[in-house]
Formats: structure tokens, sequence, C-alpha cells
């Protein structure tokens, strides 16, 4: 492959494209996860690149170090999730308590709103108890006005047809005087 000194040279992969090499570059067998012995072989001209991610002989005090410090890390690392955990609980729960504390304000809101609303019924339950007394009262009275109206209706037609009565007996009297 056209790789110079462990950088990826595209410029070699373009020139064995046009006589007749594979059409895969270096870089997308990596993104594939190959094994580096796995990938397409170097042309025959040059030797095999030495994989830059490769694992060298380590001392084994270099390895006991190494090993101390991921124990090490491993050793913090558990601590640091949980307190990472509480932390988001405590998020959590302060968040729920902020909701908590919003949603009483409006239910002690709502609370007075319907305490207020209920007055204002009341009020407005006994303006109409006394409306409607007032109204059967303005009823009654009405009735036996008209009541009233009625009889002096009826006695004045009894006195008129009495004086008419009294016209006539008067006039025939009259006539028969003289």
């Amino acid at each position: 492959m056209g790789l110079s000194g462990g950088v990826h040279n595209h410029r070699a992969d373009i020139g064995r494209l046009s006589h007749g090499g594979t059409s895969e570059c270096p870089c997308s067998q990596l993104s594939m996860g190959l094994p580096w012995a796995a990938r397409s072989p170097a042309p025959a001209n040059r030797p095999l690149p030495t994989h830059p991610l490769r694992r060298r002989r380590r001392s084994p005090k270099l390895e006991q170090q190494i090993s101390g410090q991921l124990k090490e890390i491993a050793h913090c690392a558990r601590p640091s999730a949980l307190a990472e955990s509480r932390s988001l609980n405590w998020a959590a729960q302060r968040a729920k308590g902020k909701r908590l504390r919003q949603r009483t304000e409006e239910r002690d809101q709502l609370a007075t709103r319907l305490a207020d609303s209920e007055k204002a019924y009341q009020v407005l339950q006994a303006d109409y108890s006394s409306l409607r007394a007032e109204h059967s009262r303005s009823l009654l009275q009405a009735a036996s006005l008209e009541s009233e109206v009625t009889d002096l209706r009826a006695s004045s037609r009894d006195q008129d047809r009495r004086l008419k009565d009294d016209e006539q007996y008067l006039t025939s009297i009259a006539i028969f005087a003289s």
C-alpha cells in the first residue's frame, strides 16, 4: 500500500490503481477493524510497514507500574461513578422537589380561587333567593290588586246599572207627573 513511515500516502495508491492495483484504501481497512496482518499485502518492492499502534515488549517493571496505575484508576473510578450517580440522583430529587413545590403552589392558588368562587356563588345564591322571594311577593300583590280591580269593575258596573235604573225610574215618574 502507499504507506511511508506509517502515514498513508494516497498518491501512491492512485498510481498503483492506474496499474491494476486494488481499489481498497488502507484507511478503509483500518475502519473495518481488520488486524494489520489481514489487510491487503504491501507491494513486493516494499517491506511491510510497522504498525504505529503495535505493542512493543515492555519491561516487567513497566508492566507492574502500568498494572498498578490501572488498578488505581479502577479504584478511583468506583467512587467517582458512585459520586456521579449520587449527584444525578440528587439533581433528580431536587428537580422533583421543585416540580412538587410548583404543583403545591398551583394547588394552593386553585384552592383559593375555588374558595373565592364558592363565596361568590353563595352570595349569588342568596341574591337569587331574595329576588325569587321578592318576585313571589310581587306576584301575590299583583294578583291581589287584579282581584281588587275586578271587584271595583263589578261594583262600578252595578252602580252604573243602578244609576241607569234610577234615571229611568225618575224619567218615568216625571212623565207620569206631567
